[in-house]
């Protein structure tokens, strides 16, 4: 099995033989690394600003269709397979589509953290470190992991992160849109929402999530329950509005169920 790493400089993009040919699908994969955003970079497009993530690139079928020489066709297959693959997250909405690399970061060394190694240095003994810190990174992320689910760090204190997890749903400008097309919702009932499912959170003693797709994946089943349980009330009485508090118990119950499906499938 091939280990160890190669530097391949982003200045490979400007020689004529990248773009001479048709792309292979190894080589598209690997130029979606390339123009991944390094840093979180914003635009705007029919008026809205978009967040693009590090990691992530907002090129279009028909722009990757021009960039590698293919068929519009040819591009969705590949993305749907890399996806399926579960090397690649796609994000579509009316605005603009966003893709993800996954594991972007494993693809992606600082480029800081290279530029200090220095020349002289044997590359074998160099990959070997950079392979046994990647490891010890995956042991502690997933020891830390373990604790997450009651709040707790490794020193079991205690850290209330839901404002952070918010604020980063906040931030997901076209998982925004597709939440709001979803539950047909408008924009400006979702600081309300937002409070009363950050109150639901520290009221069932969450703390914070694992990562951001899990935030948005309890809060999109959350807000299902919470809209539902509005549209009740709201035909019973047009001109009474509906409170966050009127849906903690509907959602409660829900978050009961999301613990135990977690706790049962931790335990397989």
């Amino acid at each position: 099995m091939n280990e160890g790493w190669i530097k391949l400089h982003r200045q490979i993009l400007d020689d004529p033989l990248y773009f001479a040919e048709p792309f292979t699908r190894m080589q598209a994969f690997i130029d979606l690394i390339l123009i991944a955003n390094i840093k979180q970079t914003t635009f705007f497009k029919r008026g809205i600003k978009i967040t693009v993530e590090r990691g992530q690139t907002a090129r279009s079928e028909d722009e990757l269709a021009e960039r590698w020489k293919w068929s519009r066709g040819k591009v969705r297959r590949f993305l749907m397979e890399q996806q399926n693959d579960g090397k690649i997250v796609q994000q579509k909405s009316h605005v603009c589509s966003c893709i993800s690399v996954v594991n972007y970061d494993k693809y992606q060394i600082d480029d800081t953290t290279d530029s200090t190694t220095n020349d002289t240095t044997d590359s074998t003994t160099d990959s070997t470190t950079k392979n046994k810190k990647e490891k010890n990174n995956i042991l502690s992320t997933s020891t830390t992991r373990t604790h997450v689910r009651d709040g707790t760090t490794e020193d079991g204190d205690p850290e209330d992160d839901i404002d952070k997890d918010i604020e980063q749903l906040k931030a997901s400008v076209i998982w925004i849109e597709q939440i709001c097309m979803k539950h047909k919702i408008l924009p400006d009932q979702l600081p309300e929402i937002f409070d009363a499912f950050a109150a639901e959170c520290r009221c069932n003693g969450l703390k914070r999530h694992q990562d951001l797709k899990d935030a948005q994946r309890h809060f999109n089943n959350w807000l299902r329950i919470y809209k539902q349980n509005s549209n009740g009330n709201n035909s019973k009485s047009s001109h009474q509005r509906t409170s966050p508090a009127d849906n903690i118990e509907a959602a409660q119950r829900a978050e009961i169920e999301r613990t135990a499906r977690i706790i049962a499938a931790s335990k397989k």
